[in-house]
């Protein structure tokens, strides 16, 4: 299952595709008609120094260094992309939304500006994808991609943002944006990716293999997740248990982490779920899966654990930021234990974005609510999408 909730690619790719702006492209939620909008700051650079509510990491007290050399300097556009950068990446890394506010803070200047230069452009559009204020993303990118047809990352996040909300045809003629540029693996990447969702799953799977010798080193864990999940959804067990030990082995992000806690939870691993990610709980994500393997083991630290995760979407909706709504659904699911609550969240997320980790959790959530046909809607979409998922029971 795609985490596209947290980012639109594996960090690793975005590294390799932008040096500067947005090594971390992001999607954690949006305020949409059922979401309330998330209020920034009337002064952006206000109250930002109040994410201390676990022990300050390396990497954010390296961002507050940043931010205080950049108030020296707040016109100089290298700085300001570079904290912007810095604060993507950590909320890429801790699945918190406030450290988007410090990437807009930190291009305050340039925020307003229809004719930002493309990079702020690109982190306005990030941001706002973040937000899953998809409508708006669409628009920026759209219009970036119009103007500067060179840019490889615009494109692919384009692509993103549209294969997140189901508009599948849009999303090729992204692909075909990078291919024009040269793009060739990404292109590739990204047509195999919009295969395995529109009728030629097994067409992707090939592609998807044959780009593992081409692709760029830094890209392997990233394409062996995609792999991964699509041997998954295809119900090629072996083939998926043999690439997510290989991830398992090379990388230890919270984008991989999850995905990887989640195949072992499928498989009844929960024990090495709550070994694996001890000490991993800052991420919000990680956090939630390991409150799950404790439910299923009926651990003593469950309760305190399910307390935290609840405390922390509370705190969360406090501030304004209701986007955690496929976290919430599946809380109150496996968790919990409250599946008509989860039901009608899960039914809000796919409202939201269409993955299968999203069409999973309302099937899973109608059958334990006593509802299946809650769930008829999504199932219909997935088929007449060209979705092959052996979970779903849906296959082309």
């Amino acid at each position: 299952m795609r985490l596209r909730s947290l980012f639109t690619m594996h960090p690793a790719t975005t590294a390799h595709l932008s040096a500067v702006a947005v090594s971390m492209a992001l999607s954690l939620g949006t305020p949409l008609a059922q979401a309330a909008a998330v209020t920034w700051p009337s002064q952006p650079q206000a109250h930002l120094d109040t994410l201390h509510d676990r022990p300050l990491t390396d990497a954010q007290r390296q961002l507050r260094q940043a931010r205080r050399a950049l108030t020296e300097q707040p016109t100089h556009l290298p700085q300001a992309l570079q904290v912007a950068a810095q604060a993507l990446s950590l909320a890429r890394e801790e699945g918190d939304t406030r450290y988007l506010a410090q990437a807009q803070a930190a291009l305050a200047p340039w925020w307003l500006q229809a004719d930002a230069p493309p990079e702020v452009r690109l982190v306005r559009a990030t941001v706002r994808q973040a937000l899953h204020d998809f409508d708006a993303a669409h628009a920026e990118l759209h219009a970036l991609t119009q103007q500067h047809p060179e840019h490889t990352q615009a494109w692919w996040t384009l692509a993103t943002v549209r294969q997140l909300t189901g508009r599948y045809a849009e999303a090729r003629q992204a692909c075909d944006g990078m291919q024009r540029n040269g793009a060739t693996w990404q292109a590739t990447l990204c047509q195999a990716d919009l295969d395995s969702f529109q009728g030629r799953a097994q067409e992707a799977r090939q592609s998807l293999s044959r780009l593992m010798w081409r692709a760029p080193k830094a890209l392997l864990p990233h394409l062996v997740l995609v792999r991964a999940e699509l041997a998954e959804r295809l119900g090629e067990q072996q083939e998926a248990a043999q690439l997510y030990d290989t991830l398992a082995s090379i990388a230890r992000d919270p984008y991989s982490e999850g995905a990887l806690a989640d195949w072992l939870l499928d498989q009844g691993q929960a024990q090495t779920v709550w070994a694996r990610l001890q000490g991993r709980t800052r991420h919000d994500g990680l956090l939630l899966r390991l409150a799950e393997a404790a439910t299923v083991l009926k651990h003593p630290q469950a309760p305190a654990l399910a307390r935290q995760m609840g405390e922390r979407l509370a705190a969360a909706r406090h501030r304004g930021d209701s986007i955690h709504w496929r976290e919430e659904a599946r809380f109150e699911l496996r968790v919990r234990k409250r599946p008509q609550e989860a039901l009608r969240l899960a039914l809000v997320n796919w409202g939201i974005q269409k993955e299968p980790i999203d069409a999973r959790l309302v099937l899973e959530a109608a059958r334990a609510a006593g509802r299946p046909d809650a769930a008829r809607a999504v199932i219909d979409f997935c088929r007449q999408a060209g979705w092959t998922d052996v979970r779903l029971g849906v296959r082309t």
